[in-house]
């Protein structure tokens, strides 16, 4: 959500540097091919030593263009179509407890195992989607948020380093803190989810 849409920059920087990236869904082991992973956790750092790079605030997001169609008197999130990005609905279970809503209230009309078909689905007006107040489709129009509701912090994303990282990978990995910091900054000054993890290959350099 964060990553991908910022790897531009990166490159313009540093373009002899290539990146290799993985996603798995089970713990990364850093073993002599990876120099660093990213990692999701609900529940603190995923490894010793890991460090935190964003923690995921998230709030409803609608596409304009699902309000149009819908006119609704006044937005709230139980007469929405909502749109999940787990199999278990658990970011809305957590999100509604926080905001004294029941979940059995809520309309769950899409699922999906993971965020980016989630996205797409909020981005074609599909329905109301929890996503962090710095993802990149808020930051260019594609969704806005939808009601008046508190941010929910669901988990964070950590920064795991091989202790033999190469110095092409440490170049990656101080971008990588910067843009996090920068992230995080631009969300608090603005007006009101990758699970598993990402490892980057050790083909920089």
């Amino acid at each position: 959500l964060w990553l991908v849409p910022r790897l531009a920059e990166f490159q313009a920087r540093h373009p002899k540097i290539a990146i290799d990236m993985e996603t798995e869904r089970r713990p990364v082991v850093l073993d002599e091919d990876l120099d660093l992973a990213v990692s999701y956790s609900r529940s603190g750092p995923p490894a010793f030593g890991a460090k935190r790079l964003l923690t995921e605030k998230v709030i409803p997001m609608a596409a304009p263009a699902f309000k149009r169609n819908h006119r609704m008197a006044t937005e709230r999130i139980e007469d929405a179509p909502l749109i999940s990005s787990t199999r278990n609905d658990w970011e809305w279970h957590e999100w509604g407890a926080a905001n004294g809503i029941d979940f059995e209230r809520l309309q769950i009309r899409y699922r999906f195992d993971i965020d980016s078909p989630a996205i797409l689905a909020c981005n074609a007006g599909l329905g109301v989607m929890l996503m962090p107040d710095w993802v990149g489709p808020w930051r260019t129009g594609e969704v806005e948020p939808f009601g008046v509701y508190r941010h929910q912090a669901l988990g964070a994303y950590w920064l795991s380093l091989n202790p033999r990282i190469r110095p092409a990978a440490k170049i990656f990995a101080a971008w990588l803190r910067s843009t996090a910091q920068a992230a995080e900054a631009a969300a608090g000054e603005a007006p009101a989810r990758l699970n598993g993890a990402a490892g980057i290959r050790r083909k920089a350099g």
